[in-house]
């Protein structure tokens, strides 16, 4: 994730909601409940991993922002849904700008807290109940952006590893580190297919030659791959 801010930002959102059906609950059991939903919400919050991407192949503002200032390229991929689902807690999914609909379903589902403990639940359902909750908002909550942002039509690649102490079960990859901006960012490695890398776009400023690039990909396994220019005017 280039930026987890944005994450936060939803979170902090979602946890607002939460927090008010705590406090407005009589029952110390619900209130309970309430408190175990905000550790997991937080702890699923504090080991997201999310790789960003656009529907716009050609966009002057991410040229700007995430391709060396429209020095670099735009790569098309086109990834299989079924390879998809039988990856370990991984799914590919279009961001919603809209943010109230997010705090509807947050909203939804806490009240369906509420109705659970008001009919003296078992273990079992308690269980059952909680699992369903957690899932949505959790699923809902990374996929959510404010929408001064939707001009991206961004699409994410979220991976939520279970953590256990200091291991992370259910894994894409071992866990990896690198240095960003003076700190250490942990992540993990999600590998391309070649017959899903469609396409590449040259940036408006880029200076690469297409037929050394296309000699670079034909020797690379990836001979289909179309290369296009960038419409944008930027200079």
């Amino acid at each position: 994730m280039n930026d987890d801010m944005e994450v936060l930002w939803t979170y902090r959102a979602v946890e607002g909601i939460v927090k008010k059906y705590r406090q407005s609950v009589d029952c110390p059991r619900t209130s309970f409940a309430f408190e175990n939903l905000l550790s997991s919400l937080n702890a699923n919050h504090q080991h997201a991993y999310i790789a960003s991407f656009s529907a716009d192949s050609d966009l002057l503002s991410q040229w700007r922002g995430y391709a060396d200032d429209g020095f670099g390229v735009s790569i098309g991929f086109e990834i299989e849904y079924d390879r998809l689902d039988q990856l370990p807690n991984v799914g590919l999914y279009p961001v919603d700008y809209d943010l109230s609909t997010l705090l509807n379903l947050v909203t939804e589902q806490c009240e369906k807290i509420v109705s659970l403990y008001g009919n003296s639940p078992s273990l079992d359902d308690i269980h059952r109940v909680m699992t369903k909750v957690i899932y949505e908002i959790v699923s809902s909550s990374f996929v959510c952006k404010n929408p001064a942002f939707i001009e991206e039509k961004e699409a994410r690649l979220v991976h939520t590893p279970t953590v256990d102490s200091i291991k992370f079960e259910d894994a894409l990859s071992d866990i990896k580190y690198r240095v960003v901006c003076g700190s250490i960012a942990s992540y993990f490695t999600f590998g391309f297919f070649p017959n899903e890398v469609k396409s590449i776009t040259l940036g408006p400023k880029c200076r690469c030659n297409k037929e050394e690039l296309k000699l670079f990909l034909r020797q690379s396994g990836y001979p289909h791959v179309l290369i296009n220019d960038s419409s944008s005017s930027y200079r």
